[in-house]
């Protein structure tokens, strides 16, 4: 029997949109879709979600108008998207959401709440679904207008059932939703590709070698199911473990290769199925002739296969194997549950390169029972990998309790947890209590990934070039390996102008004092900067960036030029500003709202490009164009337009320092850190001291 029937007109839900809405960081783009981690990546990688377009096709076809609205995969802003989904107002909006970004998609909820709530006959009702609101769901009710929370990861029989109940106007019991039933996976019918803007995800992904590539998921989700760390045992239990039966997988495969001219599919699930079933998709795939069309990858685990099941695949069409090394200590593999023998490591990965597949590993630094000789063993083993030839590529990450894993649970009880605040779960730094500093586990990151490039590894890839694509295929896996290094940069605290103004803030701030920051939106060092004070006042203009209040740190929603609305005339002892100025429309108002907040002896540091720079010297002397460095930049000041700007507000004592003088931006660093005086008005950026 169908789930639901064709809707007729009087239907509660006829439209359906399926949103990934734009999540604003300075830190990149949000890594979220088809993801059991989260991070914010610069590499612009983008992965096709593949429940969620189940769950779109499974409603396109029980009559639903469905909207997939992919905004990150889009690259739109968020007014962009907001503008068009207002104008498409479905019934009712699915967003998925991680631990690191749900307290952004809580305000977005809010504010489409109260927008729906202003426009005629739109009763919207809005579902959240994913890893971190299974875990806990009562949060989202809490702190969100949310009207359903999902539970589990079956996406599609989810939202087929909880909309079935809707439309009979059979009000679920709770906004906590979960199955009512048990479903049989074979039972979806083939994705529909088009619905769901498959070519979004088609090029930029750097599993596929050739090109256009696209995703499966032959199982929910991994057959063991155990590991400690992974985010998605709370959706999909090793123990409930289900799989597409092989007919519908090379359905899937298939539709993709013949319709769409696929040459590429990664099989994303947890662990690919074994056994008989990996032996009857390998021999269907060579007996269709699909094995010498598509390439295909999959997640597989150590010692899990023989090499000749690892020929099988290579004859069937399988190039790449992904691999999760963790850790090369078997107390930290015990300590995950991972169920597996560090012995069985090189083995397996020695099997696979035998059989002419490519192997990919991933490394996780930062486990709480974990020295740093620990974790060098697994740095060590890593570059022995690479070195041997025994691996192609790596992938490298710091670990994160996600809630409802048994690992968040172990460190809860043994208060191994440095924060609560979901914002810092994105794996900018670490979280959770170790051995190793934060700083140690960021470098031993970046050391895994800079370290694995030997002459032997670099000379192994280049003799393996066998066509044009293995060529592009090489050339943007090492830039996007590059941009790589950028998501374990050391939270973007060790520019000289921010080392600069941090020492300049040490020599006056006062341990009792109150510090107000105007632009509060990089969590990581406003916890710098609380060490020294006694309490923080974070004012930021944008809502979507505003940061959960703690340890004496409180963030509001304000103006800078309206800034006596937000914040007490006479209370602030020290305000600091950095990068800040040059984005106000009015800077002399901004300055005299700032002199009314500083109490009768207070200050304020405030740093800024100098617009007069030596790079912007050298563009206007070539092109004679004086055009800003930034759109987002409504000015730049030379030290003379500082001093004409001070004279006109309430300041009457202030200090202009220079800070660096050289190339200093855009990846390039050939800089003094003290500048010269006779060079001092091309100096990099100023920070300026006002004293009321």
């Amino acid at each position: 029997m169908p789930l639901i029937k064709k809707l007729a007109n009087t239907s509660v839900v006829k439209s359906i949109s399926i949103s990934y809405p734009p999540l604003d960081s300075e830190n990149g783009v949000a890594f979220l879709s088809q993801n059991r981690q989260f991070q914010w990546t610069n590499t612009g990688n983008v992965i096709y979600p593949i429940i969620p377009a189940h769950a779109a096709t499974l409603l396109k076809s029980k009559g639903l108008k469905v909207f997939w609205d992919d905004a990150i995969a889009e690259k739109l802003t968020y007014n962009q998207w907001l503008k068009r989904l207002l104008k498409n107002k479905p019934d009712l909006i699915v967003i998925e959401s991680k631990t690191p970004v749900i307290k952004k998609h809580w305000q977005i909820i809010n504010e489409l709440k109260n927008k729906s709530l202003k426009i005629k006959n739109w009763k919207l009702k809005i579902v959240l679904m994913g890893d971190h609101v299974t875990a806990l769901p009562k949060e989202s009710i809490k702190n969100s207008k949310v009207d359903f929370i999902l539970i589990g990861g079956n996406y599609d029989f989810l939202l087929d059932e909880l909309i079935t109940l809707i439309n009979q106007n059979k009000k679920p019991k709770s906004k906590i939703f979960k199955l009512q039933q048990h479903h049989d996976l074979n039972s979806l019918p083939i994705i529909d590709r088009k619905l769901t803007r498959w070519q979004l995800y088609a090029y930029n992904n750097t599993n596929y070698k050739y090109k256009p590539g696209s995703y499966i998921m032959s199982g929910r989700d991994c057959w063991w199911g155990k590991c400690a760390f992974c985010s998605w045992t709370t959706l999909f239990p090793g123990e409930h473990f289900q799989h597409f039966s092989v007919e519908h997988t090379l359905n899937e495969i298939e539709n993709l290769v013949y319709n769409f001219g696929v040459k590429e599919i990664f099989d994303d699930s947890g662990t690919l199925p074994i056994g008989s079933w990996l032996k009857e998709l390998c021999q269907a795939l060579i007996s269709r002739g699909l094995n010498k069309k598509v390439k295909i990858g999959c997640n597989m685990r150590f010692g899990a296969l023989s090499l000749s099941e690892y020929k099988l695949m290579h004859q069937a069409g399988f190039r790449f194997i992904l691999y999760g090394l963790e850790s090369a200590n078997q107390s930290t593999l015990d300590f995950i549950n991972k169920n597996e023998k560090t012995s069985d490591t090189l083995k397996t990965l020695k099997m696979a390169k035998s059989a002419k597949l490519e192997p990919h590993v991933t490394v996780i630094i930062g486990y709480p029972n974990e020295t740093k000789s620990d974790a060098q063993k697994t740095l060590d083993l890593a570059r022995k990998i690479f070195k041997e030839g025994l691996a192609d590529s790596l992938q490298a990450t710091i670990l994160i309790p996600y809630p409802g894993t048994p690992l968040f649970k172990y460190c809860q009880q043994n208060n191994l947890l440095l924060t609560n605040n979901w914002d810092d779960f994105d794996m900018r730094q670490p979280v959770i209590k170790s051995p190793i500093s934060s700083v140690d586990q960021l470098s031993l990151v970046q050391n895994l990934f800079k370290g694995i490039i030997s002459p032997n590894f670099i000379f192994q890839k280049i003799i393996s070039i066998r066509s044009f694509s293995d060529i592009k295929h090489l050339s943007n896996y090492t830039i996007k390996y590059i941009k790589k290094l950028k998501d374990f940069k050391s939270n973007n605290n060790n520019t000289y102008d921010w080392i600069h103004f941090i020492e300049t803030y040490k020599k006056i701030v006062k341990k009792n004092d109150i510090v107000l920051e105007i632009g509060a939106s990089n969590r990581e060092r406003t916890y710098e900067i609380i060490k020294y004070c006694k309490k923080i006042i974070g004012i930021e203009y944008f809502g979507r960036r505003l940061i959960q209040n703690h340890n004496n740190i409180y963030y509001k929603l304000g103006d800078w030029q309206k800034l006596t609305e937000t914040v007490q005339k006479n209370s602030i002892d020290l305000a600091i500003s950095s990068h800040v100025i040059k984005h106000i429309p009015n800077d002399i108002k901004a300055l005299d709202e700032l002199y009314c907040v500083l109490k009768s002896n207070g200050s304020a540091i405030i740093n800024t490009p100098n617009g007069g720079r030596l790079t912007r010297a050298i563009i206007y002397f070539l092109t004679r164009k004086k055009d800003l460095s930034c759109d987002e930049h409504i000015r730049e000041y030379t030290e003379n337009d500082l001093i004409k700007l001070i004279s006109k507000t309430k300041f009457k004592k202030y200090k202009i320092t220079p800070v660096v003088f050289g190339i200093y931006g855009g990846g390039i660093k050939i800089f003094f850190k003290k500048v010269p005086k006779y060079l001092r008005k091309f100096a990099n950026f100023w920070e300026i001291v006002l004293y009321k």
